[in-house]
């Protein structure tokens, strides 16, 4: 019996992490920015540390891990936590926290259209302007369909709990503003995700929050998997040359980086 067992175990601890990378390259297949992806991450070097903040199925994750030691992916929905343990169970280089990050520690509700959907958000003004039937996203308004409380944490909180990163990548739907108040130390390059025009305001707000932090943060815009700047601006030139950038996209995504002193 005792051989027998060890004989099953040995097997899955082969086919375990088989299955996975199975898994893993089903999604990476229909996947389509993964090189472009790639290729865009490697200018930063490579890195110990990524936060992954609205990890959603893990797409970002998996390029991440290629390119760091570890990755942490942190999102709320119980559906991409699925995915993501399907994804990741036997990748040693990705931890999963299924929570949602605010600027506080405790519990807020999380709006949800579907399980899994990338549209679920803690934001409610996201929340509103999804169910607008006068919304620039969609040809007609979409419902939430139910709200559930959510655990939350904090940046301070996951640097505490894992260190502090080489790169922070959030996507949370309009509740990126929440994400950056939760974070009081500058850190060396930060992504957030910008849906305009909408959250112009807000995007504003980002950038003066990130540039408190630090004297020495400047900016850019990654547009297909390339910056648009030729060069990396400090908060009010990047201000500026974006109010006369016509971006030609409902989101985006902004980039600080950071000299540590």
């Amino acid at each position: 019996m005792k051989k027998l067992l060890k004989k099953i175990f040995n097997q899955f601890e082969v086919l375990g992490p088989v299955s996975n990378f199975i898994i893993n390259r089903k999604y990476r297949r229909f996947y389509e920015n993964y090189n472009a992806e790639l290729k865009l991450y490697k200018q930063f070097g490579r890195m110990n540390l990524v936060f992954d903040i609205g990890a959603n199925k893990g797409n970002k994750a998996d390029v991440f891990s290629s390119l760091s030691k570890k990755v942490i992916c942190v999102d709320p929905d119980e559906k991409n936590n699925e995915i993501l343990n399907a994804r990741f169970q036997f990748n040693k280089k990705i931890s999963i926290e299924c929570v949602a990050l605010s600027d506080k520690v405790g519990e807020e509700t999380f709006y949800l259209l579907e399980e899994g959907e990338q549209l679920n958000t803690l934001s409610e003004k996201w929340k509103q302007v999804i169910e607008s039937p006068n919304n620039q996203r969609f040809d007609e308004a979409r419902n939430f369909k139910k709200s559930i409380p959510v655990k939350t944490k904090t940046l301070d909180g996951l640097i505490a709990e894992f260190g502090k990163p080489d790169y922070v990548k959030i996507d949370v739907e309009g509740y990126e503003l929440k994400v950056l108040n939760g974070l009081s130390t500058a850190l060396p390059m930060i992504s957030f995700e910008s849906n305009l025009p909408e959250f112009i305001d807000e995007t504003f707000e980002c950038i003066a929050k990130l540039d408190s932090l630090s004297t020495t943060s400047v900016f850019n815009i990654s547009r297909e998997f390339k910056f648009l700047f030729d060069e990396w601006l400090h908060a009010d030139a990047f201000k500026e040359k974006f109010k006369l950038t016509d971006l030609h996209s409902n989101t985006i995504e902004i980039y600080c980086k950071t000299v540590l002193m």
